[in-house]
């Protein structure tokens, strides 16, 4: 549920409240406020929200800081990590809750909804919140029927700012000699990398090869690694794909099997701050069916950044 969570909204929470922010006519436009809305519950568990009346609904995004956080505010550039629980205004239904398992909101990803992003844009680490979500700024006129959510309702969410963190730009650390029997990388910050290719056969078997070794924690099978990358095929240096050619980041679970095997293993038990060079046969990367472009027969190589992990 998270995950599908991830693609769209999200929110956490606990205790009681006090600032609130968002246009009067988010009340007057809807039947509601967060000012009536209560929180029940510890500190170790989720959160009971408590709706004065039902149906709760409200015509504008608001939000209410039920207890203040400290640090700087997060931003566009920041990943944030939230524990949540989120009910249907509605019918006061759960939809989803994490307490207890944060997850990480990368709040540069264009996918995130309006929603989510405005929660969290501002927070501070450590801060409860609650948020009102209209339909315009959750699922929209669509409504989600996976998670029972009609056109017509407002989401509220009571959140936990567990942590804030800003992921590199780019690789940084120490830079590693290249074995002269792998394709070099001419690489410019915020663009797709070039490759110029050995002409010998490519190697059988997966190579893992630190252009630069990160200073950072390793990163650990099941956490959320955020990169940049650029892949091209051994046989022609001919550049099939980027990161830089779509959001210019890009995020998966490691272990996860949600990208080719080649990845896993090239990531886990990296640095964080490293720049790889991962030459991927076939058989860790399409495998024999291939993809679009790539050949059954085709080795890749990319060049990944590994920016964050968490």
């Amino acid at each position: 549920m998270a995950a599908v969570l991830a693609l769209t909204l999200t929110a956490c929470g606990n205790s009681s409240g006090e600032k609130s922010s968002g246009s009067s006519s988010s009340a007057s436009a809807g039947s509601g406020s967060l000012a009536s809305i209560k929180l029940t519950g510890d500190a170790k568990t989720a959160p009971t929200i408590e709706l004065a009346t039902k149906p709760f609904s409200v015509g504008a995004f608001e939000t209410r800081v039920v207890k203040e956080g400290t640090g700087d505010a997060a931003t566009e550039k920041d990943v944030v990590q939230v524990q949540y629980n989120l009910i249907n205004g509605t019918t006061g239904a759960k939809i989803d809750s994490n307490w207890g398992t944060p997850s990480g909101f990368d709040l540069s990803d264009t996918q995130l909804i309006a929603g989510l992003r405005k929660s969290l844009l501002g927070a501070k680490k450590g801060a409860t919140m609650l948020s009102a979500l209209p339909p315009a700024e959750a699922f929209g006129t669509a409504g989600n029927t996976q998670l029972n959510i009609k056109a017509t309702d407002t989401l509220v969410m009571a959140y936990e700012i567990v942590d804030k963190f800003t992921p590199l730009a780019q690789a940084e650390g120490t830079e590693e000699k290249l074995d002269p029997d792998l394709p070099k990388v001419t690489w410019k910050a915020g663009e797709a990398a070039s490759f110029e290719m050995p002409k010998s056969d490519p190697p059988k078997k997966l190579v893992i090869q630190p252009l630069i070794t990160g200073t950072g924690p390793k990163v650990k099978a099941g956490q959320t690694a955020v990169v940049t990358y650029t892949g091209a095929l051994w046989r022609n240096g001919k550049v099939f794909d980027s990161s830089f050619a779509h959001s210019g980041k890009f995020s998966f679970a490691v272990g996860g099997k949600q990208v080719i095997s080649g990845w896993d293993k090239g990531v886990v038990n990296q640095p964080v701050g490293s720049r790889l060079l991962l030459v991927v046969p076939p058989d860790e990367g399409y495998g024999e069916e291939g993809s679009g472009e790539i050949k059954g027969t085709d080795t890749l190589v990319f060049v990944v950044d590994i920016l964050s992990a968490y």
